[in-house]
């Protein structure tokens, strides 16, 4: 169905040969992203996954997430916000951060998406598209419409991620596109943010 939306509603016609031409590393760090974004979904099991990790941790590193949660579930800023995106760097507070964009996304979604077009800086990149993950359409629509002004390859990758999270068809050309500049740049760095771009394209074409 993917395909024949796309080339029905965007002109734009998939190569028959382009997945045997291109196979999907094992390894991508793309599906380490969607399985974040899909544990947002989790609900109850969302605390279970605490109680677990903790286990896990020593005192002081699960003092430290009750603090991180309490510090981001506190701050009524976007700019704070957005500061403590980028200096708390545990993964496991991404979710606490995607709880707290979605208490009042029009107060911080804007803030987030104008610093993430312009960050170069991966740990703020990947939790803000976690962060968005649930966010209202429009700022989806809007991270559509600036996705090629966005200045960081790494960033373009896991922003691709979420439009596949959020089976955006219409993205496939612009993601294509953009598969074909960053691995036939030559540079290692940015064919490694391809495959996060092809693992996106990929998402989106199994879906039903």
């Amino acid at each position: 169905m993917p395909k024949k939306w796309v080339e029905k509603n965007t002109g734009y016609t998939i190569p028959d040969d382009f997945f045997a031409e291109n196979p999907l590393p094992e390894v991508n760090t793309g599906s380490l992203m969607m399985f974040q974004m899909d544990l947002l979904d989790a609900g109850k099991l969302g605390g279970a996954i605490d109680d677990f990790v903790y286990k896990e941790w020593d005192d002081g590193r699960k003092e430290e997430d009750i603090r991180n949660k309490e510090l981001i579930m506190e701050t009524d800023s976007p700019q704070e916000l957005v500061r403590l995106m980028r200096k708390i760097k545990d993964i496991n507070s991404r979710r606490h951060f995607a709880a707290k964009v979605l208490e009042d996304e029009d107060k911080f979604a804007p803030e987030i998406i104008r610093r993430l077009e312009t960050s170069a800086f991966d740990p703020y990149i990947e939790t803000s598209v976690v962060a968005l993950a649930k966010v209202n359409d429009k700022y989806i629509d809007e991270l559509i419409s600036k996705y090629r002004n966005v200045v960081s390859p790494h960033a373009r990758a896991e922003i691709s991620v979420l439009f596949a999270y959020r089976n955006r068809f219409e993205t496939l050309p612009e993601l294509m596109k953009m598969y074909k500049e960053l691995y036939l740049s030559g540079n290692e760095s940015e064919m490694r943010c391809a495959m996060g771009v092809l693992y996106s394209i990929y998402s989106l074409m199994r879906h039903p």
